[in-house]
């Protein structure tokens, strides 16, 4: 992981922080609070180490949301598709994906990055049957104009 802002939750209060991830040690995902970092030296004395659970550690997305909220790997966002108009809840994520902007038609193409893989699409009331395409469930996150982090995978909603 590089060195950018990274999230996780400390093993100790159960609460989630927000900081640097300096390595593993005993288990352990050990994230460093951002003023207390010093880049060549790594932590300086006496600053605050939380201990965090490896699986919960996600990185810090290029984008806020809608309140200005950081986003985070992990994050379970809602947002409106603008061409379906399915209310849509999904999990940010960052990696390998299949994007496709084709209705299905070509079968897409793996791309590498920031995107939300779909959990559920509501649809709208003047087509309650209609069903989300499957191409759909996995987007850029860059291409939705705005979305509210409602929660994460770690603590649910």
């Amino acid at each position: 992981m590089d060195r950018k802002l990274v999230r996780g939750k400390d093993r100790k209060t159960g609460s989630f922080v927000v900081g640097y991830y300096l390595g593993e040690s005993g288990g352990d995902a050990i994230i460093v609070e951002p003023s207390d970092i010093k880049y060549d030296l790594g932590c300086i004395d006496g600053c605050p180490v939380h201990e965090c659970d490896p699986k919960t550690v996600g990185r810090i997305a290029p984008r806020n949301d809608a309140d200005g909220k950081q986003v985070f790997e992990g994050d379970i966002i809602q947002y409106e598709d603008e061409y379906y108009y399915f209310d849509v809840t999904a999990e940010v994520k960052y990696g390998v994906y299949l994007q496709d902007g084709s209705d299905g038609e070509y079968g897409g193409a793996k791309v590498y990055g920031w995107y939300v893989e779909v959990i559920s699409a509501t649809p709208p009331e003047f087509d309650d049957e209609a069903e989300y395409p499957e191409y759909m469930k996995t987007t850029s996150i860059f291409v939705i104009p705005t979305f509210k982090v409602i929660g994460n995978v770690f603590n649910e909603k």
